[in-house]
Order: C-alpha cells, then structure tokens, then sequence
C-alpha cells in the first residue's frame, strides 16, 4: 500500500544535493551523476524518531552511504554501474511490495534506485547499497537488459577465464604440437545452465553463476593434465592420431542433458570437434 505525498517540506537535503553529486560522480569513475529525489512521496513513512525529526539528514545519509560502498567497489563494478544504469541517476523510492527488511537498491529505467521497505525508513541505511544488494541489482539489470551472460557471471570468467585462456592454449599447443581453438561456448552453456536453474526440483546448487568462470577455467586446465598425464607432450604418433579425429582443431565445451558413458563429465568427437561435454546439474 502507498500512502499519499505530504504537502510541505522544508529540507536541508536540497542544500546539499550538488555536494553529494560531486562526491557521486567522483566514485563512478568521474562519470557526471545527477540525485533525483521526491522527499514528499518518502516522508509519510516516516515512523522513527530519526526519520520524522532529521528527515532531510536522513536522506543525505542513505546518498552518502551509497556513495561511500560504490567508491569502496571494483572499477569493473562501477563501470557496470555506469554502463547498466545509463541514465546516470540516483534516488530514493519506498517500494510497497518490497520482501526486504529496510532497504536494497535495484536498476530501473536505467537508474540506479534506493529501495526502502514502508516500514524500515531510516533503519540499517548502510545495506542499500552494500556490495551484495549491489551485484544483484547489476545481475538483474544485466539479464532483463538482454545480455547474454549476467553480470556474476561476466565477473568469475574476469577472474578466473579471460587472464588465463591465452596460458591454458599455449600450453595445450605445445603439448600437442600445433595451435587448438578452446571454444567455452559461454553463451550457450550459460543459456543452458540457466534453464536448468529454473527447474523445480533442480540440482543445481544455488549459487551456479557464481562458478561459471572457476569451472570453464577448471575443465580446461583439467584438459592439460589429462593430456599430459596420457603422455602426449613429444609424442609424434599420439599428435598425428589425435588431429587426424579432431580435424578442425578445436576443442569445445558443451552442456547435454544427458551423458553417453561418463557419470560427471565426459569426451566425446563430433564432425572433427573434441567436446568436452557436462551436464547441467553436475
């Protein structure tokens, strides 16, 4: 339920507005952000002594401290910000069907919104924005903006994948003698993942996106173990046998909904491409 705008407010909040701007802009990378805030539609929810009799300190505190956990972020964090939330604003809504506590934040409209429960207005201001509230209103923003892989799992491939795909195929090169493409397939493993994810009953552990990055970079690393471990590096015959099957000289993973042989995962060639081939809830 939404309670009606109160009809007169007079705040030091507006005062300080192009002060807290500066400092706003200043933690996002230098990108020019706007505060748009109705302080009338927030005050009638107002039920802490705080709320009602500092209202507008109030209001610059959810600013600041929102100000404080993006400059506290990761570059890649704020550019994200920047990016998802395009129109580059902040402000503050009280959002009636809220299942929070106090407060979160989300994107919307291509800003970036403060969220606060009817009944947590000026409780626990510092959550807002924190770090988690955070990357889930970038996940999401990402995923309905149309993105291909959401914004956790861009990260973990950050961390874990891209500074390590050109290590791991250099690697797999020498040891079996001649250049091989390592497609992850991300696009399509992450689709496919996602689906899974949405099933009832799913096995699928909670936090899969979380692991996308650690797991494309764990089954290629494990591919250079099991290459060296089946003695490859130097051998003339293994090579020469190993691309006569795998022509087009590339090895691909790929998410199936079911095995042919293996219980976790398992090797498989089709049309001169080595799969290595997993299931969604493994």
């Amino acid at each position: 339920m939404s309670f009606p705008r109160a009809n007169k407010l007079s705040l030091m909040f507006e005062e300080e507005k192009p002060n807290l701007e500066v400092k706003l802009s200043k933690a996002l990378l230098g990108v020019p952000w706007t505060i748009d805030v109705d302080p009338l539609s927030i005050y009638p929810y107002a039920e802490s002594s705080y709320a009602k009799n500092s209202f507008g300190s109030m209001l610059n505190e959810y600013i600041s401290r929102a100000t404080t956990s993006l400059d506290w972020s990761q570059e890649s964090i704020k550019s994200n910000v920047n990016t998802l939330a395009s129109a580059h604003v902040l402000t503050i809504e009280v959002d009636p069907s809220a299942t929070f506590k106090y407060c979160s934040c989300d994107i919307k409209d291509e800003k970036l919104r403060i969220l606060v429960s009817p009944t947590g207005l000026g409780s626990n201001i510092s959550e807002a924005v924190a770090d988690n509230n955070l990357k889930k209103a970038l996940n999401d923003a990402s995923i309905s903006g149309g993105n291909k892989l959401s914004f956790v799992a861009e990260e973990g491939l950050a961390k874990y994948w891209y500074p390590n795909k050109g290590e791991i195929e250099v690697k797999v090169a020498k040891i079996l003698g001649q250049p091989v493409k390592l497609d992850p397939r991300l696009e399509e493993n992450y689709a496919a993942l996602k689906a899974e994810s949405e099933k009832p009953g799913t096995t699928l552990i909670k936090h899969w996106e979380n692991n996308v990055g650690n797991s494309v970079h764990g089954y290629f690393n494990g591919l250079v173990s099991q290459l060296e471990w089946q003695k490859f590096p130097g051998d003339d015959m293994l090579q020469e046998g190993f691309f006569d099957v795998v022509s087009k000289a590339e090895i691909a993973l790929r998410t199936v909904s079911a095995l042919k042989k293996g219980k976790y995962n398992e090797s498989v060639v089709e049309d001169g491409v080595l799969y290595l081939q997993i299931t969604p809830g493994k």
